[in-house]
């Protein structure tokens, strides 16, 4: 990663092609952004420190708006992948300059950031659409005027699934895991070498250490819309297809967390009811409604016949299926 001592030299490329090379050109940032007789990065280190100084107006916004739309489904500019002429306009931009020189002053620290956010009242707010909303178009409402629902990314589903059921491994580091996927997934595919699933804690590892290549990830990925690796994406695309219900139903992560969540809500809880509310609080981060209590209790009884592990892996699934417990907030 160390420049080199001679640098190489560049030329611009004639209609694209590097056989017919043009005027040479030196490292530098444009000039839009430098103004009029500061001093040009020349090379890596220069630009990656010139890109993170304070005057750099751009740099600092970029990555508001990218913690921004994770939190909201949509940054203040939409465009999160374009900031210039062609991209859409920030739609409430003192809110984006404060939030930028908020982020710079703290020295760049993004913990202090994401709590900027997340304790601030926009944040907070329902994800109710209020009747003054109804009726209007989407492009009219404000944005901030309410809490928008999210579906977590394939990557969050996967781990809440093994936090919940006390499964997941968090510490950090290490070569790539092989959680268990469909047989011949791996040779249906013409992939080199073949598939063996990890065994013991790399079997419930952070879906960041799962491993991938280009044109194949892990299908409880790919099905839950993680983006396929041959590209970069500023933003991913969510669907609601009834193939990602299976997985959610059957795919061993979730069945065996399934079953670590009804272990631990035997362990924790001394009866129906303090397990079942202990059940809302991990899944959904509430207590149940009457009518929920109600049913849920209904259905244990109903299945007296079957363990009690049995009767509360069942229920913990119903938990983990819903779409409150995948959606944000």
């Amino acid at each position: 990663m160390k420049e080199r001592r001679s640098p190489r030299q560049t030329f611009i490329h004639q209609r694209g092609s590097f056989l017919s090379p043009g005027d040479k050109v030196s490292p530098a940032a444009p000039k839009v952004l430098v103004p009029e007789g500061e001093r040009q990065p020349g090379d890596r280190l220069e630009f990656a420190r010139w890109l993170v100084d304070g005057k750099n107006p751009l740099v600092a916004r970029v990555v508001v708006n990218r913690f921004w739309q994770s939190y909201f489904g949509q940054g203040l500019v939409s465009t999160s992948d374009d900031f210039g002429s062609q991209g859409a306009p920030a739609t409430h931009p003192e809110l984006l300059d404060w939030l930028a020189t908020e982020f710079v002053d703290s020295g760049w620290d993004m913990k202090y950031l994401n709590r900027l956010i997340v304790t601030s009242a926009t944040y907070r707010q329902a994800a109710r659409i209020y009747f003054e909303l109804i009726g209007k178009e989407i492009r009219t409402i404000d944005l901030l005027s309410r809490m928008p629902r999210v579906r977590l990314p394939a990557e969050q589903i996967r781990d809440q699934a093994l936090a919940i059921g006390s499964l997941l491994k968090p510490f950090a580091g290490g070569p790539s895991v092989f959680p268990p996927q469909p047989d011949s997934y791996w040779e249906d595919r013409d992939l080199p070498g073949k598939w063996v699933a990890s065994k013991g804690d790399n079997r419930y590892r952070k879906s960041l250490y799962t491993y991938w290549r280009r044109m194949a990830l892990h299908p409880t990925m790919e099905l839950l819309d993680a983006p396929a690796r041959a590209v970069c994406v500023s933003r991913r695309n969510s669907a609601n297809l009834p193939t990602q219900a299976l997985v959610t139903l059957n795919a061993p992560v979730f069945v065996e967390s399934a079953e670590g969540l009804a272990k631990r809500l035997l362990g924790e809880a001394l009866d129906s009811k303090g397990r079942l509310d202990l059940a809302f609080r991990l899944c959904l981060g509430r207590l149940p409604s009457a009518d929920e209590r109600e049913k849920f209790l209904s259905f244990l009884e109903s299945h007296s016949a079957p363990s009690d592990l049995a009767k509360w892996q069942s229920l913990s699934t119903v938990l983990l299926n819903l779409d409150e417990t995948i959606t944000r907030p």
